[in-house]
């Protein structure tokens, strides 16, 4: 004897469903016209289920894994840092810096909604006051341009990367990972001049991305 509300399958002359209490050969709802029926079963496979849940999580680290190779990983975030630099945009140089080290700086300062956008816009001014005194400088709008010769993995063991772990760790409460230097090669054209200069940028590796350590370009040139 099936029972009509559940399908549990039942000891004939049993009155009480012994899967779901409902009385056996009644009108409960479910069994309209008393016609029985029969209701689908379904049967937790947990060993089959274990097999999708890796199959997912396999899924998930292989998306994540395609979009750190598709943004270029480290020398992918030093070129566009660089690209915003000499552009002269502040904002898009700033939102390259991790989102909490972004609240901590907010939370630090005590800012609210308007008071960021003014820390956007002077960022913005000094950025384009860095460059009227370059063309004031140079006696010409500046044209700059840049390739990156060399890079390397800063080691755990070297004093720098304690220093900037630490730095991160105790302002922003983030850890860095991983630090990674690139040499650039800059060239500015300027007034008839010609103007080269060799750098150092360090990116940081916090979460699964990497950010420019310092965010300015007056040491540029």
């Amino acid at each position: 004897m099936f029972c009509g509300n559940c399908g549990t399958q039942n000891v004939e002359g049993t009155q009480f469903c012994a899967g779901c209490g409902a009385p056996i050969g009644g009108d409960n709802g479910n069994n309209k016209g008393g016609k029985k029926f029969n209701m689908p079963k379904f049967n937790f496979d947990l060993k089959a289920n274990k097999k999708l849940l890796a199959i997912g999580a396999g899924a998930l680290a292989l998306i994540l894994v395609l979009v750190m190779l598709l943004s270029g990983g480290a020398k992918g975030a030093a070129k566009r840092y660089m690209k915003a630099c000499l552009k002269g945009n502040f904002k898009k140089v700033v939102n390259m810096q991790p989102r909490k080290v972004l609240n901590e700086i907010k939370d630090e300062m005590d800012m609210d909604k308007d008071d960021w956008k003014d820390y956007i816009e002077d960022g913005q001014d000094d950025f384009e006051e860095y460059f009227e005194n370059l063309e004031d400088r140079y006696g010409g709008k500046p044209k700059i341009s840049f390739e990156i010769t060399d890079q390397w993995s800063v080691d755990k063991k070297d004093d720098l990367f304690e220093e900037i772990q630490d730095e991160y760790d105790d302002a922003y409460d983030a850890k860095v990972s991983a630090i990674k230097a690139f040499e650039i090669e800059l060239t500015m054209k300027a007034g008839g001049e010609k103007v080269e200069r060799t750098v150092t940028i360090y990116m940081v590796k916090v979460g699964l991305s990497w950010h420019p350590y310092v965010y300015t370009p007056d040491r540029f040139f």
